[in-house]
């Protein structure tokens, strides 16, 4: 995979491709992104309350504020599973996301594979719809 980042201090362009790096690079790198993407996932659920863009709003109990941060992390955990994750800047299609937990969720309880066959068909039908179809891509790149 080709990173690429571009320094706006100074305009500096670096290219690199990540399985060039050590292993040790590697796992740093891993680790680092994936705390900072949880860190950020709750960010505005703070022991204050939760904050928005109107103000911080008060839990009514510490189990609340509790209750709220595990379900922030484990949406965090699931969307990132289920590949719903925005890239670069731009957000993730809610259909094709959505589509997508459902299959994460799916396979979390021993779906069939009819079921799943049903959910990968659903997603592939919003990709087609938005001109990024799975077998699109994979027979575009096969000719």
């Amino acid at each position: 995979m080709l990173f690429q980042y571009f320094c706006k201090k100074n305009g500096q362009n670096i290219e690199l491709e990540v399985e060039s790096l050590p292993s040790v690079s590697m796992e740093y790198i891993v680790k680092k992104g994936l705390r900072e993407y949880f860190d950020n996932y709750h960010a505005s659920v703070t022991k204050d309350g939760m904050k928005t863009a109107k103000g911080t709003t008060p839990w009514t109990s510490q189990d609340e504020y509790l209750a709220t941060v595990k379900e922030y992390l484990t949406e965090a955990f699931d969307r990132l599973r289920a590949g719903d994750v925005a890239s670069g800047r731009q957000p993730a299609d809610p259909k094709v996301a959505e589509a997508r937990r459902q299959v994460a969720e799916l396979a979390k309880v021993s779906a069939t594979p009819e079921e799943l066959a049903a959910a990968i068909a659903f997603i592939n039908k919003q990709r087609e719809k938005a001109g990024q179809g799975i077998a699109g891509k994979a027979q575009s790149k096969a000719a």
